[in-house]
């Protein structure tokens, strides 16, 4: 499955200092409502292994309506043993037009025997340019 970091990251080369700066702006935006403040919020925290927190800030993203952030997390959960709620973070994803989210359903599918909806999926990661598939 794959995880979507195009937008997180940040904070200087080399120092603790940028990055605590740039997690903290992060935090600022997506205590403010922002969805993209939530994503890359949670991009930071799962790069640091606070799957917990990443949890938790994907989960604000998604219900925000981020592709990404759903996508993102329907992969953690897929790692911390939830297919179902996995699989329903993916669908969103899918739904919201994400190429990395209509792949990992594709996976989800694949996995549990749906090779019809699996294909779909995939087709769909196909024609948004999901290089996985192309």
């Amino acid at each position: 499955m794959a995880v979507d970091e195009t937008r997180g990251g940040g904070g200087a080369p080399g120092g603790d200092d940028g990055a605590a700066t740039t997690e903290a702006a992060y935090r600022r935006a997506d205590e403010r409502g922002d969805a993209d403040g939530a994503f890359n919020l949670g991009v930071r925290l799962a790069q640091r292994g606070d799957l917990e927190g990443a949890e938790a800030a994907y989960r604000r993203a998604d219900e925000r309506g981020h592709a990404a952030g759903a996508a993102n997390l329907g992969v953690l959960l897929a790692q911390r043993g939830d297919p179902e709620g996995s699989e329903a973070a993916c669908r969103r994803a899918d739904e919201r037009g994400h190429a990395a989210g209509a792949f990992n359903l594709g996976v989800l599918l694949a996995q549990r025997g749906d090779l019809e909806g699996s294909e779909a999926a995939y087709r769909r990661a196909d024609e948004r340019g999901h290089a996985a598939v192309t």
